[in-house]
């Protein structure tokens, strides 16, 4: 393991705009990383968001510590939900990465639906409220790189 050279991929973007989808494509590509997504955790073992949440950020540590790159798969719309996120990073590990797929754009929202009309975990009216709590990450929120996938 490469301890210390961890990176965090913190995926940000509506519900049904390819999180998922693209983290499981990066679980393949990048040979050390596991994908922690809250939702899931909380599906699969019948838990409250909340709880699920704070089991993926603890085992986001962990992992981290351990060497391991990690795929942080929730919306992480808000600078505060990314800010607690980042707050589970182990120092000196500070190599993060926001995946950005979309925003909050008519067009962004249309893709979302699209895509969430699948696995409908959202209605309509809760994607739109999303997208209007939607902020663009920053560096200055401690994002070393940021990239936008279209």
């Amino acid at each position: 393991m490469r301890r210390n050279e961890a990176t965090l991929y913190l995926l940000v973007g509506l519900p049904g705009s390819g999180k998922s989808t693209l983290a499981a494509e990066m679980v393949q590509k990048l040979p050390n990383a596991i994908r922690l997504c809250p939702e899931s955790i909380a599906k699969e073992y019948d838990e409250s968001i909340e709880s699920a949440t704070e089991f993926a950020l603890k085992w986001l540590n962990k992992a981290m510590l351990m060497g391991y790159d990690v795929i942080y798969d929730a919306s992480n719309l808000t600078r505060e939900e990314r800010k607690e996120v980042l707050r589970w990073i182990p120092r000196p590990i500070d190599r993060t990465v926001a995946v950005v797929l979309g925003g909050n754009s008519e067009e962004d929202i249309e893709k979302a639906l699209a895509g969430n009309s699948v696995e409908r975990k959202h209605t309509e009216p809760e994607i739109i409220a999303l997208s209007k709590i939607y902020e663009v990450p920053e560096k200055s929120e401690g994002i070393l790189t940021i990239v936008n996938v279209a």
